[in-house]
């Protein structure tokens, strides 16, 4: 038999009674201890099972909160923490030593808002002393083949027509316009280089005029 230690650490107070209600409604099979801190409570109790339904439950209850593994950078508030452990020395059903045992926490935080982040579809690019401007025309487009809706990059990159008939990128059908807009950047890059070169070379020949 594998048994999973599972530990919740409630750090808002004033949630313990919906987290004892849900462990109730679950009808654990095991003794659950509760510890009260100052500024939280602790829950602990050894089970079966890895309670992976609890873990839903508890999400389905704080609605605009996620559970993560990594924190990343910057501070948030972690309204509670699950924790799973299973021994190294647990083993299966046929006595066999489990491969991977249990060893986690997940954190319970506010969900992140994704902000839409507006951009100009003019790009300006510095070919030596002068300035070159380039555009990135985005419209919406269709995958027939997999019925996929999603946006497409004209292929024309000198004006800003979003109604003229430039053709667009081939195979190229993004999710997002974010995701488009930085697909024009890369071609602009392309475009870019070609006529830098360009650009050398009219330097080039205006600097042989003068010394005639």
């Amino acid at each position: 038999m594998i048994e999973t230690y599972l530990n919740l650490t409630v750090n808002r107070k004033t949630d313990i009674e919906l987290i004892q209600g849900l462990l109730r409604e679950h009808e654990i099979k095991a003794p659950i201890v509760i510890v009260e801190f100052e500024d939280r409570y602790e829950i602990n109790f050894t089970s079966e099972y890895e309670q992976w339904e609890l873990e839903s439950e508890i999400l389905k209850a704080f609605p605009e909160y996620e559970f993560t593994q990594s924190l990343g950078k910057g501070r948030k508030e972690i309204r509670l923490e699950f924790s799973r452990q299973q021994s190294s020395l647990s083993s299966d059903n046929w006595g066999r030593p489990l491969e991977n045992p249990i060893d986690e926490t997940k954190y319970l935080v506010k969900r992140t808002q994704q902000k839409i982040i507006k951009f100009s579809p003019q790009v300006k690019v510095l070919l030596g002393d002068t300035d070159e401007f380039y555009y990135i025309n985005i419209i919406g487009g269709v995958d027939k083949v997999n019925n996929r809706t999603g946006y497409l990059v004209l292929n024309d990159f000198r004006e800003f027509d979003k109604d003229k008939e430039a053709g667009f990128l081939k195979n190229e059908l993004h999710e997002t316009p974010m995701e488009a807009f930085r697909a024009g950047v890369r071609q602009i890059n392309y475009l870019a280089e070609s006529d830098y070169e360009e650009y050398l070379k009219v330097k080039k020949r205006n600097k042989r005029k003068k010394k005639k």
